[in-house]
């Protein structure tokens, strides 16, 4: 199995007061080619539950609408890649991280 790195490009957090936070980022493989179809999963830190699951498009991109603050991190998957895990984070609610 070849070996799979995950590289969060980005995390941005789109949104205002009105509206719900989003957490959005790209998935790409050790060669930088965006990876589409990888599983993405927002988990909680505190206990690896699962807060939302996403499937990056054609571009590589992933987005987690209506994000409440708490500590995460990201569980990708990606057939014929071994699954990666990111650092945690920080979500605050509103923002950049």
């Amino acid at each position: 199995m070849r070996k799979f790195y995950l590289l969060i490009v980005s995390f941005v957090l789109v949104g205002s007061v009105v509206t719900a936070q989003t957490i959005t980022g790209t998935v790409k493989d050790a060669q930088g080619k965006t990876l589409s179809g990888a599983s993405v999963a927002l988990q909680k830190l505190k206990d690896s539950s699962i807060a939302k699951l996403a499937v990056t498009n054609s571009s590589g991109r992933y987005e987690f609408p209506s994000i409440q603050a708490g500590s995460y991190f990201l569980h990708v998957t990606y057939v014929g890649h071994a699954s990666k895990n990111s650092a945690s984070f920080e979500y605050n609610g509103a923002g950049d991280i």
